[in-house]
């Protein structure tokens, strides 16, 4: 049975830069970093609808690895 292993992250509503292991970087660098190390996208979530706050969570998962 295949296992999996699970990623979340919050990206500003800006899609701009984040901050990364004390790094800032851009969001879209950081999340095509993420599918390069195997991480698929598998949903999104709008972190407080309709509050104004356009903060996102996105979900990754990827095979664990066999041990």
């Amino acid at each position: 049975m295949q296992k999996w292993e699970y990623l979340w992250t919050v990206i500003p509503g800006s899609l701009k830069k984040i901050k990364v292991s004390g790094q800032k970087i851009l969001a879209h660098d950081y999340v095509n970093d993420l599918g390069m190390q195997g991480w698929e996208l598998v949903a999104v979530e709008q972190s407080f609808p309709g509050s104004g706050i356009s903060d996102y969570i996105l979900f990754f998962k990827r095979p664990k690895a066999e041990i």
